[in-house]
């Protein structure tokens, strides 16, 4: 879940946009649901991030831009590419190793 404030910060960095098209959108993040398992029964479920009536107008008021939930793997490259136009470089200390894994690599 991307909060406002967070999205405030995109959007002065002008990716607001770039990370608006890649994740899900407020409207689809209305349910929290708490379970005793994955496969267990629903016990509560509950409208959260200012999705349900009583607290739209409350996030709304707070913020002039709203939330999102993008995924670290999509958020990440679109940080890295505004950064690297601004002129960052970058550096890892991780090498693939198989797909989907990587070894540490000690600093030299």
């Amino acid at each position: 879940m991307t909060n406002q404030r967070a999205n405030e910060v995109f959007r002065d960095l002008g990716i607001s946009e770039d990370v608006a098209r890649y994740a899900s959108p407020w409207e689809q993040m209305g349910d929290t649901t708490f379970t005793t398992s994955l496969a267990g029964p629903e016990l509560i479920r509950m409208r959260t991030w200012g999705t349900g009536d009583d607290r739209r107008g409350d996030y709304l008021r707070a913020s002039p831009c709203g939330m999102v939930d993008i995924i670290q793997p999509l958020l990440e490259p679109i940080l890295f590419q505004k950064a690297a136009e601004k002129g960052a470089t970058f550096a890892s200390n991780t090498e693939p190793t198989s797909p989907g894994t990587a070894n540490i690599v000690p600093a030299s």
